[in-house]
């Protein structure tokens, strides 16, 4: 893999080797598996620590002796994290400053890096994560060579969090990804059948009689649907199809104008993207016309990763296309973890109340143009029965066929704020 897209640090000065620091930008998203994986960076709590006196290991292909070339096979060694000021004797303050850190070999001080490994990775064990992350990108060793026993130079990781959450890709409205309408849709998906999914709702969102947007809903009681609240802003009217999967002939229609956003949306970092609709009529309940099931305040905690979960809508079935699909389509996808996703589009983007999936067989099956604001459900054993867990959000603007996470608002964090507003009850 081959590229071009580089961020250096703006401050980066090869003079005293301060913020030695940069990000890559890889021309296709990498698929994980056990041999890659990202590595987990420092939380925004760990930026005051040094970790001085730690255990790390840090690794690479670099020279294995002063004498040697650089190494065909990887290395690794355990160093021993030291203070700034045991550093600063050999190297001075202009070149160790509080972004940097420095270490000794752990079993001797001859164990450290050497030409080669430059930018590789310094890890060390957080037992309160139960993994390791990243503490450190090799910088420099002593003029003196790679075995004279002086330490070796780091960038502290945690000191450049900034820099580090740098979207790779950025998150856009699924009606957004390559700006065809204001739409969105489910991609490479499957079609569903009569009765599938009752909650389903087609939303045309209006600003008069020639200006709408196509988005999805979900029946939560009788008299409300969920949402996402991009859906719904500049928005003051709101058309509602029930009980059918076919787009222009729904089973019946209201027409709504009173909708709640939640007062925590941002459009900016797309935060609490979620509205409820209230219906002007009670709905009555049929084969093709019921309720999902919230989940439990008991699940509040859980982030669902590894699940398969299925979304489903009206959207786009291809980059490609210009209209929604005039069928309901569903696609299993998987949920993943938010540092695998906010990887890609920063920790403003991915907080605690997103969520993330990919496609459950490939990287291409999402959701796109005209899903916005729909489903995504997964069957709880225990219950017997489909789950609400997240509410379509955001793709990426590489495309909705662009192998990226797809984001879904977490139902979980919300439990609160839907109880409080519609007056139902979440189970225990």
């Amino acid at each position: 893999m081959v590229t071009s897209h580089k961020i250096i640090h703006e401050a980066y000065n090869p003079s005293n080797l301060n913020n030695d620091i940069s990000l890559l930008i890889l021309p296709t998203p990498l698929t994980f598996t056990r041999n890659i994986a990202p590595i987990q960076l420092p939380s925004y709590s760990q930026r005051s620590m040094s970790f001085a006196g730690d255990k790390a290991t840090v690794s690479g292909h670099g020279r294995t002796s002063d004498t040697s070339t650089v190494s065909s096979r990887l290395m690794y060694v355990n160093v021993r994290v030291i203070n700034n000021n045991e550093c600063a004797r050999h190297y001075g303050t202009q070149i160790i400053r509080d972004f940097t850190l420095c270490t000794r070999g752990w079993d001797n001080s001859r164990q450290q890096t050497c030409q080669g490994d430059s930018g590789g990775p310094l890890i060390a064990y957080d037992q309160s994560l139960g993994a390791n992350i990243q503490i450190g990108v090799v910088s420099f060793v002593s003029g003196r060579g790679c075995e004279a026993r002086i330490p070796a130079g780091f960038v502290l990781a945690c000191a450049n969090a900034a820099l580090t959450q740098v979207p790779i890709a950025k998150p856009v409205f699924p009606e957004d990804a390559h700006r065809p309408s204001r739409t969105s849709r489910i991609v490479n998906g499957f079609p569903a059948s009569v009765g599938q999914f009752p909650h389903q709702v087609r939303m045309l969102a209006r600003i008069s009689s020639t200006q709408n947007s196509v988005c999805g809903a979900s029946i939560i009681s009788d008299t409300f649907v969920l949402t996402a609240a991009h859906c719904t802003r500049g928005f003051n009217s709101f058309e509602l199809g029930f009980g059918s999967i076919d787009f222009n002939n729904p089973q019946f229609s209201l027409t709504s104008s009173k909708k709640l956003e939640h007062s925590g949306y941002n459009p900016t970092n797309l935060n609490n993207d979620i509205a409820l609709i209230e219906l002007p009529v009670r709905l009555q309940w049929t084969k093709t016309v019921s309720p999902i099931q919230l989940p439990s305040y008991s699940q509040a905690s859980m982030t669902f990763i590894g699940r398969q979960a299925t979304a489903s809508g009206f959207g786009k079935t291809k980059d490609e296309n210009t209209q929604v699909s005039n069928l309901l389509m569903y696609v299993y996808t998987r949920i993943i973890g938010n540092s695998e996703c906010s990887a890609l589009y920063g920790t403003d983007i991915v907080r605690a109340f997103t969520l993330c999936t990919r496609g459950w067989d490939n990287n291409k099956q999402g959701t796109c143009q005209g899903d916005s604001g729909g489903p995504l459900k997964l069957f709880d054993e225990n219950l017997g029965e489909d789950i609400l867990v997240g509410v379509v959000s955001f793709v990426s603007s590489r495309g909705c066929e662009a192998e990226d996470p797809a984001g879904f608002v977490r139902v979980t964090s919300y439990l609160d704020w839907i109880r409080q507003n519609t007056g139902i009850q979440i189970r225990p």
